[in-house]
């Protein structure tokens, strides 16, 4: 063989071998193919073997339980034993089925909603009563008139007939004036006391028969000194004879001036005579008179319980209280109001001995006697206050009734469950999770007297979803009847469940959409998937003879590109060597 053949030979051979390695590593690389499809397929199959579906449980009328597998429609579905569930997305829309979406869209309100399920019957006029519109204005005209109503103090007059009158005031006015202005304790209303009770005269204007000795109604002495007359403001005023009228008055309970019987009214008790309403008495005499004062309500309202029989009645009383009261108890228990001249000398002894604090108790106390005293003594003008009170009768509001008759239209519910379901989702579907609670009514006698029917509210759709599904988004028709989706995006927290449920806390029961999870349901439940195990399995054993028969093909080929590329390698030996002897016999010959 020539050397140019030689040559041509051996570079045939190279491109040969080349080829043979480019195709064992084409081949070996389709092998670690298939081991990586051997992989895939076992872990596909292992992740079936843990494979579960999710079942819904329901009950007939007969309380028979059925289990089916769970999708989207079996959950949205309708049936009268069911719990009602929704599932939302992760920001927060509910998801529904394409024909509950072009429902909503097509109602404006609630009951257009429920009509498209054919769950409303109406509307229907009846006869019903609704509150007046007039009848607050009749109540705030009939709070203005109470307002006007005569105040019974208002016609005491003290005018030159009432000689009591002008006698106390002229006399009493010095020493009561200095007893209330003083900022710590003063004794000088004791001198208008000594003055009431009992003041006895000589010819020459002096006390007689001093001291006085008297007893409490809690059993204390009083002793009345003359120098409580003499050194008086009012003595020193040369006022204490026209206090004996007053005095008399007060020992005898008859007014001996104007010849009749002497009418004490405290005033806690003064608007009995005009109303028999204690309540109101004290807040229309005692309370303003203390308020306008400067005394706090707390401080007039434990004066107000101190001279009433509050506390001897709930047994609270102390002696100071007892002394201060306009009451005392009678033998049998029952309080009647101390006479005036008992009044006088518990009143004595309370402010000489100090029995309360002056300024939030005594003081108050003596503002409130020098009152019941200036009334006592003036002139009741009973015509007069008659006629006023029938002349204010005569402008009473005339009454209007608080309700009136009229015409209002109402839906009926066939079926309460089934709208109660649909008034569910229209309202998580319009952005509230609170719905309507389908209430039941009576029957009107023109209807059925002995029946109910059930009814609701309407309710218009929120404005920010009648353009927009700004609240829901519809769910693709395919994922809807998907039991496979449903169970995957549940249990990877790619959607929420939510149920609806009834509050019974309290007297109204109230329903609301809560979040659940769905381990949690109790008519929801978790089952091993054997079909879909058993479709990975037979799909595994699929795989795993397939890739048997090309691992055998390619083994088998690779062997006969081994066996082929030995062949060529001990050809090309062989072509190399003789090239390699023609070279050293060329030399040969021309180095000869």
């Amino acid at each position: 063989m020539g050397m140019s053949s030689s040559q041509a030979r051996l570079l045939s051979i190279t491109a040969r071998l080349t080829d043979n390695e480019f195709h064992s590593q084409r081949l070996t690389n389709e092998q670690m193919k298939l081991s990586s499809l051997t992989e895939d397929a076992r872990m596909e199959y292992s992740k079936a073997l843990d494979s579960t579906k999710l079942m819904f449980t329901t009950f007939n009328d007969s309380g028979m339980s059925d289990s089916v597998q769970l999708t989207p429609n079996m959950l949205y579905s309708y049936q009268p034993t069911k719990n009602q569930y929704a599932i939302s997305n992760a920001a927060g829309k509910i998801l529904v089925t394409a024909t509950d979406a072009a429902n909503f869209k097509k109602s404006k309100t609630l009951i257009d909603f429920l009509q498209c399920y054919d769950s409303t019957i109406g509307p229907q006029e009846y006869e019903d009563l609704a509150e007046n519109p007039k009848y607050q204005s009749y109540l705030d005209a009939l709070d203005a008139w109470y307002l006007r109503k005569p105040k019974i103090e208002d016609f005491y007059t003290s005018g030159s007939e009432s000689i009591l009158y002008q006698n106390f005031e002229r006399a009493s006015s010095s020493c009561f004036n200095n007893a209330v202005s003083a900022s710590t304790y003063s004794g000088c209303y004791l001198h208008v006391l000594a003055h009431m009770i009992d003041l006895t005269l000589d010819d020459s204007g002096k006390p007689i028969g001093y001291p006085k000795n008297y007893t409490t109604t809690t059993g204390d002495s009083v002793v009345i000194q003359s120098g409580e007359i003499t050194g008086s403001a009012i003595n020193s005023a040369n006022q204490t004879p026209n206090m004996v009228g007053v005095s008399n008055a007060i020992a005898n309970g008859y007014d001996f001036d104007n010849n009749g019987v002497l009418d004490v009214i405290y005033a806690y008790d003064r608007n009995k005579k005009q109303s028999g309403n204690e309540e109101q008495n004290q807040s229309d005499t005692l309370t303003q008179t203390l308020l306008s004062k400067g005394y706090s309500q707390d401080v007039v309202d434990d004066i107000i319980s101190t001279l009433s029989s509050d506390k001897l009645l709930d047994g609270t009383a102390t002696d100071a209280d007892k002394l201060l009261s306009n009451y005392c108890l009678a033998p049998n228990g029952t309080p009647v109001l101390k006479t005036l001249k008992q009044k006088c000398i518990d009143l004595f002894y309370a402010v000489e001995n100090r029995v309360a604090d002056y300024n939030s108790v005594l003081k108050p106390i003596i503002y409130s006697f020098q009152d019941d005293l200036v009334n006592t003594f003036k002139k009741f003008e009973d015509e007069d206050y008659a006629k006023a009170i029938s002349d204010w009768e005569a402008l009473k509001p005339e009454e209007v009734p608080m309700f009136v008759n009229v015409t209002k239209t109402r839906i009926i519910i066939p079926d309460k469950e089934k709208s109660q379901w649909y008034t569910n989702l229209w309202y998580r579907m319009n952005g509230s999770k609170t719905p309507q609670l389908i209430a039941s009514q009576l029957m009107e006698e023109d209807y059925d007297t002995t029946s109910t029917y059930y009814t609701l509210e309407d309710e218009p759709k929120n404005p920010e979803n009648i353009n927009t599904n700004k609240y829901f988004s519809i769910l693709d028709g395919n994922l809807a009847t998907s039991s496979k989706w449903i169970s995957d995006a549940v249990s990877q927290g790619v959607i929420t469940m939510e149920r609806v449920q009834c509050d019974r806390s309290n007297k109204e029961n109230k329903i609301s959409w809560n979040s659940i999870i769905y381990t949690n349901a109790i008519d929801i439940s978790s089952e091993d998937d054997s079909s879909g195990i058993s479709s990975a399995e037979a799909k595994y054993q699929m795989i795993l003879n397939e890739v048997n028969l090309k691992d055998k093909r390619y083994q088998s080929m690779l062997k006969k590109l081994d066996t082929e590329h030995n062949a060529l390698q001990t050809e090309y030996e062989s072509v190399k060597s003789a090239m390699q002897k023609n070279i050293e016999r060329s030399y040969k010959a021309f180095n000869g």
